[in-house]
């Protein structure tokens, strides 16, 4: 939203940084629940498709959910058994591979 700001001379508050950074990131994450919602509805089959986007979402059941497909299609992925053990270790995470 602002951020030409500095080549028209405006000086940013913390508190619109703060809100712009939010507004961002609720853009993105329902741009990823979106795309949750697409890949459960068109039936996504590639592993890969899964595991990047179990690193776009924000909710732990679509994360388990991203990884449990995976598996799903390739039982021996190694990036998704070790992103399920991330997620039991600690819940809040995102995942990064």
């Amino acid at each position: 939203m602002y951020q030409n700001a500095s080549l028209v001379g405006l000086k940013l508050d913390k508190g619109t940084q703060v809100a712009d950074a939010i507004l961002e990131s609720e853009v993105q994450d329902k741009e990823a629940n979106d795309l949750f919602n697409e890949a459960v509805q068109l039936g996504w089959n590639l592993e890969m498709d899964w595991l990047w986007l179990a690193t776009k979402v924000t909710r732990f059941s679509q994360r388990y959910y991203c990884l449990e497909q995976a598996l799903i299609i390739n039982p021996e992925s190694q990036l998704a058994k070790q992103g399920l053990k991330m997620l039991k270790s600690n819940p809040g995470q995102m995942l990064k591979f």
